[in-house]
């Protein structure tokens, strides 16, 4: 059996063999066979065998596959529109001292609209060169061997449906996450691309994307007109306000300032922009509605199944302004991302709303010792 490992942000950065049917590593057995080095973007650069031996770097321009070093070498690659890698060229001058021509056609690679049907065969005269560098192929994402199905980073697709194996979902609560009501292709939250993958990308398992600027048909019209960008700008408005009342109320409240009653109450602060914000209470309180302390509650946003998963200080910095409460917890302290992050303040990362050491919007490492910010983690709602 195959097991995959995730970051705090849900980007995979290993997998692994694994004799028992257990998410706990520790108790699964699991064995690495591949880990990866990510870029800013998520995007795959590096990859190490089960040993730690590199095995593959790949190159990105624009944000698109464009080359990749392996053990044979340097290859280029020549995609189509949507990023699918068609072509693999040569890139080494030399190859046990024999000269071989730069640029010379190593792979030939085939697959139906939806990546289905994948096939890449040596070109014809190919050189000694041509191996399949690397396992990004359909719109440039990752196929697994193991299930033949693609790594998106939000969600896996099947190529051999043309469907995600998951619905999708989003940070902010949504009756049906990204859906335009004029189009009811976008109902589906397992359609890949709105069923049109001829011009449609998902760059991250969560986005339509065309590569047609001009395409506009008449149920997009009708929900990208201005009256409804006007209900949606609104709509994000009263979020951040709501977030940003909430975050207000926390700090100012006496009963949560540091040393009321000998104690600093930032588990009550963040309870209390919780409840105003709807946000999933489970990991946050106990059975009676009572705060749990700060390090308990970030545990439990850690764990598999919590309601909430973890985002990036970059993410967390993009959310809140949207009205989506984000929660910064560290050693013995949590906090939340601000709603207004448009303050110029000194220092690093998103300005916290915080309620615990000094109540009042401050930046990442005004609000955690320095020695604790690598153990700093964010968490926002699932839904």
């Amino acid at each position: 059996m195959t097991g995959y490992l995730y970051d705090a942000n849900g980007a995979r950065v290993a997998k692994g063999t694994i004799t028992t049917m257990s998410c706990d590593p520790a108790m699964n057995g699991f064995q690495f066979t591949k880990s990866y080095v990510l870029g800013p973007g998520g995007e795959t650069l590096t990859t190490l065998d089960g040993n730690n031996t590199w095995l593959r770097t790949n190159v990105y321009v624009g944000g698109r596959l464009m080359a990749t070093y392996d053990q044979a070498g340097l290859h280029f690659h020549l995609t189509d529109p949507l990023g699918t890698r068609r072509v693999q060229l040569s890139g080494n001058l030399t190859s046990s001292d024999q000269t071989l021509p730069l640029g010379q056609a190593e792979l030939d690679c085939t697959s139906l609209p939806f990546g289905d049907q994948q096939s890449c065969v040596p070109a014809p005269n190919a050189p000694p060169t041509s191996d399949d560098a690397t396992p990004l192929h359909f719109t440039g994402k990752e196929r697994d061997t193991e299930s033949g199905n693609d790594y998106f980073g939000a969600r896996y697709y099947a190529s051999s449906m043309g469907r995600w194996l998951s619905p999708d979902w989003s940070a902010k609560a949504e009756p049906v996450p990204y859906a335009k009501m004029g189009n009811p292709q976008s109902l589906n939250l397992y359609a890949y691309v709105r069923n049109n993958p001829l011009r449609g990308v998902d760059p991250d398992g969560h986005d339509y994307l065309t590569t047609d600027p001009t395409e506009m048909d008449n149920s997009e019209a009708e929900t990208d007109s201005s009256q409804s960008v006007a209900d949606q700008q609104q709509d994000q408005q009263e979020a951040q306000l709501q977030l940003s009342n909430a975050q207000n109320a926390a700090m100012k409240n006496p009963q949560f300032a540091p040393g009321y009653g000998g104690h600093t109450h930032c588990n009550q602060g963040a309870c209390s922009v919780a409840r105003a914000m709807h946000a999933p209470m489970g990991p946050l309180s106990n059975a009676k509605g009572k705060p749990l302390l700060a390090d308990q509650i970030r545990a439990n946003l850690a764990k598999p199944g919590s309601g909430y998963h973890g985002v990036s200080a970059a993410e967390a910095t993009q959310l809140a302004p949207q009205g989506v409460v984000v929660f910064v917890t560290g050693p013995g302290h949590i906090a939340t991302v601000a709603a207004d992050q448009s303050q110029k303040l000194p220092g690093s990362g998103p300005i916290i709303s915080n309620v615990g050491y000094k109540n009042g919007d401050m930046r990442l490492n005004y609000v955690f010792p320095k020695s604790d910010l690598p153990q700093v983690r964010f968490y926002t709602p699932n839904q």
